[in-house]
């Protein structure tokens, strides 16, 4: 055998021989005895004032919900228990009086995206692509 197909052959026996890591979607979450979170996706908008919310559904459709009252008490909060997109997204945005939005994007129980506003009409928007 020639030194230079033997190169190609130590080469191709090291990369098969490799343990590559896992992406999050090849994890099969189904196996651990105790998973640590209740759904697989979930938003959470919390604050003070009257917000429109728009999110991205289960089926990677959306939902709007119009004048909710943000309050200490009152936060919006929608769970996916399961999710056939890949892009998970919320936005809320504050009426004429104003006041202060949070919007959170939790994936596999990890918050993975959160921000916050405050002022009349401002816009809090969070999203997690899930790759």
């Amino acid at each position: 055998m020639k030194p230079f197909s033997l190169w190609i052959v130590l080469v191709l026996l090291a990369l098969v021989s490799c343990d590559f890591p896992e992406t999050d979607t090849d994890l099969d979450y189904e196996d651990e005895e105790t998973p640590s979170y209740t759904y697989v996706a979930e938003y959470v908008v919390s604050g003070s004032g009257e917000v429109d919310i728009y999110l991205t559904n289960e089926t990677g459709g959306s939902n709007s919900i119009d004048d909710f009252m943000l309050s200490a008490g009152n936060q919006y909060r929608y769970s996916l228990s399961y999710f056939d997109d890949n892009f998970l997204y919320v936005s809320a945005q504050l009426g004429p009086d104003g006041g202060t939005v949070t919007t959170e994007v939790y994936y596999r129980g990890r918050k993975r995206d959160a921000a916050t506003s405050n002022g009349k009409y401002s816009i809090a928007t969070a999203s997690y692509l899930i790759n």
